[in-house]
């Protein structure tokens, strides 16, 4: 197939998504994302989301403590 083609299909299907509101669809969801980390980030002292040990522990301990219960079991 022609690149030009190609390239004109491509347009009309962004044109399209646009129309249907799709960029602005993502605008916002990707306001809504930043403020939940902001969010998350005042609650919880600016620790990271995925490190549930704290701010000053590393990522050895988060898995120490992920891994807890697994280990009680043996």
């Amino acid at each position: 197939m022609p690149s030009f083609s190609l390239q004109l299909a491509k347009a009309e299907v962004n044109d399209t998504l646009d129309i249907m509101g799709f960029r602005n669809s993502m605008l916002a969801t990707f306001k809504a994302h930043h403020l939940a980390h902001g969010h998350t980030a005042a609650i919880t002292g600016g620790a990271p989301m995925l490190n549930p040990t704290g701010p000053n522990q590393g990522v050895k301990d988060w898995f120490k403590q992920r891994d807890k219960a697994f280990n009680d079991q043996q």
